[in-house]
């Protein structure tokens, strides 16, 4: 009794390459995104009942090299709304998506080692933070906070970094990162000495338990 109409247009963002070894933007081949979807009674194909319209931009994750657009982000949703018939008023009373205020530009070396986000990570250096604070602000990195509803109301959504206590039946361990202007300082007692970074609230004897045969583990 009815037929959907799908309109799709050539987005400007997930190029592919056109070599493998120099990695050129091949703007040939380009993906599709939806525009709109008009649902029409197949009595009368020329007037639709019912459109749903689809609104991007391309503010997120700014910087990525497949974009045709030097500079310009990944697709980004930010509006999606309905028309009736040839009625233009449900363009006023739209859903409106809102993201993360942490938006930072593309850069595929920070991250952790379980491939979160981590703003000072490098090709070298990809332990995750035991800041809690900042695991969590990096962890709403690009993601979806907030839908503006056309009844007036909002959808929040709030995200926090996974964390965990145990591995099996072990105690998990904290990587701290050590003072290098004083570790392994020789003091007046002829003994040596480690310095490192304590976890805010953490009494620093916690770090001292549970050590396998009383041995420490270094990354040098």
């Amino acid at each position: 009794t009815h037929k959907a109409v799908f309109h799709i247009s050539q987005r400007d963002d997930a190029l592919g390459v056109d070599d493998e070894y120099v990695g050129r933007k091949d703007t040939g081949q380009k993906l599709y995104k939806l525009d709109s979807i008009q649902l029409f009674s197949k009595e009368d194909m020329t007037v639709p009942i019912k459109t749903a319209v689809f609104e991007y931009d391309y503010t997120l994750c700014e910087g990525v090299p497949n974009n045709i657009v030097s500079g310009q982000g990944k697709l980004t949703l930010k509006k999606v709304y309905f028309k009736y018939a040839l009625s233009e008023k449900g363009q006023q009373n739209p859903y409106c998506f809102r993201y993360s205020a942490f938006n930072p530009r593309y850069a595929p070396e920070k991250m952790d080692r379980w491939g979160n986000y981590k703003e000072d990570a490098n090709y070298f250096e990809h332990y995750t933070t035991q800041d809690d604070s900042l695991a969590n602000c990096w962890a709403s990195a690009w993601l979806l906070t907030e839908i503006d509803l056309p009844e007036g109301g909002t959808i929040t959504v709030d995200y926090e970094s996974d964390d965990y206590a145990y591995v099996q039946d072990k105690q998990a361990m904290y990587m701290a990162e050590v003072y290098p202007a004083t570790a392994f300082q020789k003091e007046d007692d002829e003994k040596y000495y480690i310095y490192f970074h304590k976890k805010p609230g953490v009494d620093a004897k916690e770090y001292l338990k549970g050590f396998k045969n009383n041995l420490m583990y270094f990354k040098i």
